[in-house]
C-alpha cells in the first residue's frame, strides 16, 4: 500500500519528464515556444499528437479506487495503518489526478 502511494507521483513526474524532453527535441533543443520556433515534425497529426497530450482513461483510474477500497476494507480491521495510508492514497491521487486534468490531458470526453 505504501508503494501505491509513492508510484502515481514517480509516473507523474516520469511522464512530464519525458513529454517535456520529447517536445524539446521537437523544438531543436531551443526554450522559445513562439510561431517561428522550427519542429522536426513534417506532419500536422504527428505535431498536434506531440503537443495535445494523452487520452483521459477513466476505467484505469476507476479500478485503481476500486483496489484501494477492496485491499483496506479487507485487511485494515488488521492492520489499522490501512486506513490511515487509504487516506493518503486517495489524497495523492486526487492531487495528480488534478494535475494532469489541468495540464497534461486533452479535453476528456462527455461522459452522462
Amino acid at each position: 500500500m505504501v508503494l501505491n502511494t509513492v508510484m502515481p507521483i514517480i509516473m507523474f513526474l516520469l511522464h512530464w519528464c519525458m513529454r517535456y524532453a520529447m517536445r524539446l527535441y521537437d523544438r531543436h533543443f531551443t526554450c522559445r515556444k513562439s510561431k517561428q520556433a522550427e519542429t522536426r515534425k513534417t506532419a500536422i497529426q504527428a505535431y498536434v499528437d506531440l503537443y495535445s497530450g494523452q487520452e483521459f482513461i477513466i476505467d484505469y483510474k476507476y479500478s485503481q479506487i476500486l483496489n484501494i477500497v477492496f485491499i483496506t476494507m479487507t485487511f485494515g480491521y488488521g492492520i489499522p495503518l490501512l486506513f490511515p495510508l487509504a487516506a493518503l492514497q486517495f489524497l495523492v491521487f486526487y492531487v495528480i489526478e488534478v494535475l494532469q486534468l489541468f495540464y497534461s490531458y486533452k479535453q476528456p470526453p462527455m461522459y452522462d
